[in-house]
């Protein structure tokens, strides 16, 4: 007969009724469960995006940002030619999404309050 009894880091060791051996048996460590995870903390950039031909630019934009890992949530306006992305900059960087705008044909640059 055996009895079982866990140990730190997912480690089961088997003793024998009579305590003559013992089994180590080793496991994948448990991912952790999504509210384990640390929170983003979102982060808003808003760009001034030049290149833009028509509202089909502005709305493919728009879909690449939002299928990007790390982005939260993007809404790119054509008529006036701005990008609001709410991102986790823990998962993607500012200079990064500009990359990703730039990559796609467009000037991307931080917008100043005053615009």
């Amino acid at each position: 007969m055996l009895n079982g009894k866990r140990i730190a880091a997912g480690v089961l060791v088997l003793f024998s009724a009579i305590g003559l051996s013992a089994l180590t048996v080793t496991q994948e460590p448990q991912k952790k469960r999504p509210n384990e995870e640390a929170k983003a903390i979102p982060v808003e950039l808003v760009l001034h995006v030049e290149g833009m031909h028509c509202g089909n630019c502005a709305k493919s934009l728009m879909t690449v940002l939002n299928n990007t890992d790390g982005v939260l949530a993007a809404d790119v306006v054509f008529e006036s030619k701005e990008a609001r992305i709410r991102f986790d900059e823990t998962r993607i960087s500012k200079a990064d999404l500009i990359a990703l705008v730039e990559e796609l044909g467009f000037e991307g640059r931080v917008k100043t309050p005053k615009e």
